[in-house]
């Protein structure tokens, strides 16, 4: 294959390893919520952030960061894959529209354990996947079209002083969860051009276009329609694929999450094709938004506190302490109250901590 077409397969890979639940329903509420102001506090330093990665991390890097902080990336693809096996229990098996639904996630279960199983070592299969996906995401746009657009006002149902208090986590989470995203180490050091990650930026921005492209302004919510199943159905399961793969014991981790999502399809059918969402998997949109808090919270903190070489335990009890203004902000609507970890965090960052000359030393090492 050309350096060129493999250059252009590895930037439409990371938009399919990152086109995750966040990025497909977390800019609907964002409109609903903020209007357009919300979409473009979400959009650009989620693409920004991302396409940085490459330019920012060399091979070199890519190989000393996965050494220092492997343990915490394994951790991340684990959370990424339940969190989209929630979501898939949650959003598509909990589809009014009742059995052709649950049919269709279980048709993607089937076919990722296929993919997984025959092809978990090959990178071209991957790369025919990624570009499979954003097709199917590109069929999207064209079936829904652009029309709604304009009718996405530019203010929604919280005041804008809200969207302030919540834009430096968003910044925070995107800015530096890429760096334990073991899918762009994977991109970064087998493509022959750091230039994939440009087009992993202009590609995922269009994919975020097409995540509004879904959104009805009259409800609030994605339109009920079956493109949009569909897109949250193979991008989901192909991100669920590709980050199963980057784990030594992945196969086994996958297999119990969609484990999961088979005895929630098979053991509440009652539940199904009556609406009612709630009880599913996550909980409904507040166990979505609490779920959100691992990438403004928890692995942000853990990155760039060990980054700045701080104790494990020292990161442990920032995080702990952090997560109930995280609550708060997200779920308690007290948005005023999410300006506390980005504080806490830039404090902890500056304040010099003393170690023991045996924790110095074993983080050194480390």
């Amino acid at each position: 294959m050309p350096a060129l077409a493999r250059t252009a397969g590895w930037g439409l890979y990371c938009t399919t390893s990152w086109t995750w639940c966040i990025g497909m329903y977390l800019p609907l509420i964002l409109l609903r919520d903020y209007g357009w102001p919300g979409f473009i506090a979400f959009a650009v330093p989620n693409v920004l952030g991302c396409a940085a990665f490459g330019y920012v991390v060399d091979r070199q890097r890519s190989e000393a960061l996965r050494a220092k902080l492997g343990g915490a990336m394994v951790a991340f693809a684990a959370a990424t894959i339940l969190y989209q096996c929630a979501f898939l229990t949650w959003r598509v098996a909990g589809d009014p529209s009742g059995p052709p639904a649950q049919m269709l996630l279980l048709v993607g279960i089937a076919l990722l354990f296929v993919l997984l199983r025959r092809g978990g070592a090959s990178d071209s299969l991957w790369l025919g996947i990624g570009v499979a996906a954003c097709a199917a995401s590109a069929w999207v746009a064209l079936s829904v079209g652009a029309s709604r657009l304009p009718q996405i006002p530019w203010s929604g149902a919280r005041p804008a002083s809200e969207l302030a208090y919540a834009a430096p986590v968003i910044a925070l989470g995107f800015l530096a969860c890429p760096y334990l995203d073991l899918t762009f180490h994977r991109a970064r050091e087998r493509s022959p051009s750091r230039h994939s990650f440009a087009v992993f930026g202009v590609t995922f921005a269009l994919m975020l276009m097409v995540s509004a492209m879904t959104f009805d302004p009259a409800s609030g919510d994605a339109l009920p329609i079956w493109p949009v199943l569909v897109q949250w159905t193979v991008q989901a399961c192909a991100t669920i694929g590709m980050h199963a793969r980057e784990m030594r014991r992945g196969l086994i981790t996958v297999a119990v999450c969609l484990l999961g999502c088979g005895l929630a399809l098979w053991a509440l059918p009652d539940l199904f094709g009556g609406g009612l969402r709630e009880p599913l998997a996550m909980g409904g949109e507040a166990n979505y938004l609490r779920l959100l808090g691992l990438y403004g919270l928890v692995f942000p903190f853990w990155l760039i506190l060990r980054l700045r070489h701080r104790p494990p335990w020292l990161a442990v009890m920032a995080i702990v302490a952090c997560a109930p203004f995280m609550e708060a902000g997200f779920v308690g609507d007290r948005s005023a109250l999410l300006l506390v970890p980005p504080a806490v965090l830039a404090v902890l960052c500056v304040v010099p901590v003393a170690h023991s000359s045996r924790t110095a030393g074993a983080i050194a090492a480390n």
